[in-house]
């Protein structure tokens, strides 16, 4: 997957944990899902499970501090389908339970409503395993899997599903710069080049707007500024 921009949720995730961690395909291809599983745990060392449907699923999560992925299966899937069953996935009594789709068709476009419904990554039709792993391994560290491009424009996008109250915060310009950097996937060195300042200057702002908004980390000042600018 081009472009794939990786937004840590915690950059400090226990390797111990991330080694407990699993990942359960959900979909119909039985042949599919069985060679998957197999090809992912060869190629990348993540403990893969997987059934035709979340019925059939069986307990979920051996470990509780492990994150849990749950990979949809979205080939010849129509969006009203597809819908229902990642909102009943995000019931799945895991504490890190992250939701991502794999088979997407990407002339469908969409990327926007996924995130806006809590889909953490998504996978189209052409991606090869190499890329499928490295997402895969991305999203169980607490990152986000979607191109720099859906990112920018999800940020910088005037309409919301809610509309801004009297009591929304005041972020800067200078603020929304780096907010839209930030979902790009640029590096505080990055950014500090094209804004033409220091490293520090960056880590001030970016530290104020942590505390200004009342988020601990990158990704949730993204998804804050998605909802709410």
């Amino acid at each position: 997957m081009k472009n794939s921009s990786h937004i840590s949720a915690n950059d400090q995730d226990d390797p111990k944990v991330l080694r407990k961690a699993v990942v359960h395909i959900v979909g119909p291809n039985r042949l599919q899902n069985k060679l998957l599983c197999t090809v992912l745990t060869k190629k990348a060392g993540i403990k893969c499970t997987w059934s035709l449907s979340l019925d059939t699923a069986g307990p979920f999560h051996p470990h509780p501090e492990a994150p849990y992925v749950l990979l949809f299966d979205c080939l010849q899937t129509d969006l009203p389908r597809l819908w229902p069953l990642i909102a009943l996935g995000s019931h799945v009594t895991a504490p890190r339970c992250y939701i991502a789709l794999f088979n997407v068709n990407s002339e469908l476009g969409l990327e926007k409503e996924a995130l806006d419904r809590g889909v953490r990554g998504i996978f189209h039709e052409d991606d090869d395993v190499e890329t499928l792993a490295k997402g895969l391994v991305s999203l169980m560290a607490g990152q986000l899997w979607y191109s720099r491009e859906t990112l920018s424009k999800c940020l910088l996008e005037q309409k919301r599903w809610k509309k801004v109250s009297h009591e929304t915060i005041a972020v800067t310009h200078r603020e929304k710069e780096i907010l839209v950097k930030l979902a790009s996937g640029m590096s505080n060195k990055e950014i500090a080049l094209e804004l033409c300042v220091s490293t520090h200057t960056v880590k001030s702002h970016i530290y104020n707007l942590y505390k200004k908004i009342g988020v601990p980390n990158r990704l949730q000042a993204v998804l804050w500024g998605i909802t709410h600018l």
